[in-house]
């Protein structure tokens, strides 16, 4: 073994790409190394890997097809030289980024890709289905998996590809105590504090702490247009603490509580079977909520932690990776799943009271909506949601508080829905003419194609649509479009 390959290298190599196996450790060296040949064989790696589980630098998280898959331990971490930590936390950032975004959702065992971009309207992709803060080994019926890094580095596939090997649970490792093992602690003790939540991401308990200090550096504020008019600011976190908002998202924050009667930020839920429930309803009405986001405090987030099971330690953490300025912020990603579950109880509440007035309650985030027969029973279900909001120390806008017959047009979050749900014929006309101008330009750009793409995908939302003459139409636009791409 060359001089170049002591230890700290080999470890430092297992901590950026971990879980990994013994050859794919020496892969990742030959592809990083200026001199590839210098690189250490599988072999020896793996005697390596053998000789540092002995020392508590690594754990075997997994042994595969005769191959046994490595992790480092905090103890390993701290092997390294202060460079080579700061050189593994920013590579395994921002490869966790890129593995996020070909990232896997699995519910009967198998595994599909995710694909397409976001919708033009809001959108979440947050799992339900575990019991909060349950670190176990059970995986939830529906869980958001992410591919393993150094499968990425596959030559066939390309480092933005996915990979059909999903096997970690935890990132890093595969149960609680592999977690507890690497952290160091006995059986049963881990808790998602520095330590516990650096090592299942598989960076440092350093870089963890100084995120969670001052999360407001991690940030950049911009502001973009309101279609009402306005100014909306978005305060979109950066690579390091964007990742740790995933992580919290998919594996910690998935249980908890949000009701059946929420279509956003919620699988399978979307404008699209908000507005149908709506549909031919004699009066429609609305209420939205002001500065939304914005109005869920700190307090609010570690008192619903607190109530769900977490650990004073995990609450502190938590609650400071996931706010800013003492409120969620709109453009993390943790947002709108605590703001799901911080409106659980008005959820119910609402939910059963429309129930036994013969009404109709859903809710798309800041959106609320309520419809029936009975024009004087949507008002007073309007007033008691205002009256339940304010108990809550939410607002209401009194412009965007409405209700509006059947005789008029009926728009439930930009869906029409007097007869079915649908959008409207303005916007599906634009839509039309975005596509037919794209497919006549000789040179599409990128950055249109995705756009389209995210058009089409809203529109078939809708089972209205489903088997339309449009969608075909704006297919064959597309694909005229993408093939010009190619060219």
């Amino acid at each position: 073994m060359s001089q170049i390959l002591n230890a700290p290298t080999i470890l430092l190599a297992l901590g950026v790409i971990q879980p990994a196996t013994s050859s794919e450790v020496s892969g990742f060296l030959a592809d990083i190394l200026p001199d590839p040949s210098a690189a250490p064989r599988g072999a020896l790696v793996h005697d390596f890997m053998k000789e540092r589980e002995g020392q508590g630098h690594v754990i075997r998280v997994e042994l595969r097809g005769g191959e046994s898959f490595y992790a480092l331990t905090l103890a390993g971490h701290r092997y390294l030289t202060v460079g080579q930590r700061k050189l593994r936390d920013k590579l395994r950032f921002f490869l966790l980024r890129d593995a996020h975004r070909v990232r896997f959702r699995s519910s009967d065992g198998g595994a599909t890709r995710l694909v397409g971009d976001a919708p033009t309207l809001e959108s979440s992709s947050s799992i339900k289905g575990c019991a909060a803060n349950n670190f176990g080994h059970s995986v939830p019926r529906v869980r958001t998996y992410w591919p393993r890094i150094s499968r990425q580095f596959d030559r066939s596939t390309g480092l933005s590809a996915p990979s059909s090997d999903t096997f970690p649970e935890w990132l890093s490792f595969r149960n609680r105590r592999q977690c507890e093992l690497a952290v160091g602690i006995e059986r049963g003790q881990f808790k998602l504090d520095y330590e516990g939540l650096a090592a299942s991401l598989g960076v440092s308990v350093k870089i963890v702490s100084q995120v969670s200090r001052r999360p407001a550096r991690h940030y950049r504020s911009f502001s973009i247009q309101k279609k009402s008019g306005g100014e909306r600011k978005i305060s979109s976190p950066r690579v390091f603490l964007k990742v740790m908002q995933w992580f919290l998202d998919d594996f910690i924050l998935d249980g908890l509580p949000v009701h059946s009667s929420v279509h956003s930020f919620v699988t399978g839920k979307s404008v699209a079977t908000n507005g149908k429930l709506h549909v031919c309803q004699s009066y429609v009405g609305s209420i939205d909520i002001e500065n939304y986001f914005g109005s869920i405090t700190k307090a609010m987030v570690q008192r619903l932690l607190l109530e769900n099971g977490f650990l004073d330690d995990e609450v502190s953490l938590i609650s400071a990776l996931t706010t800013l300025n003492d409120t969620l912020p709109q453009g993390a990603p943790t947002s709108a799943t605590l703001s799901n579950a911080i409106l659980y109880g008005f959820d119910c509440d609402m939910a059963m009271s429309c129930e036994e007035a013969g009404l109709v309650y859903s809710r798309y985030a800041d959106d609320i909506t309520i419809s029936g027969s009975s024009r004087e029973a949507v008002e007073r279900a309007l007033s008691r949601a205002k009256r339940q909001l304010a108990n809550r120390s939410f607002r209401t806008n009194p412009s965007k508080t409405r209700i509006v017959s059947d005789r008029a047009r009926q728009v439930v979050t930009g869906v029409v829905v007097n007869a079915v749900a649908q959008p409207s014929r303005t916007y599906r006309r634009n839509v039309r003419a975005k596509f037919h101008n794209a497919a006549k330009q000789k040179t599409p750009a990128g950055v249109e194609i995705r756009a389209l793409a995210g058009h089409l995908a809203y529109l078939k939302m809708f089972s209205s649509l489903t088997g339309s003459r449009q969608i075909a139409a704006l297919e064959r636009d597309l694909r005229k479009v993408r093939a010009k791409k190619q060219e």
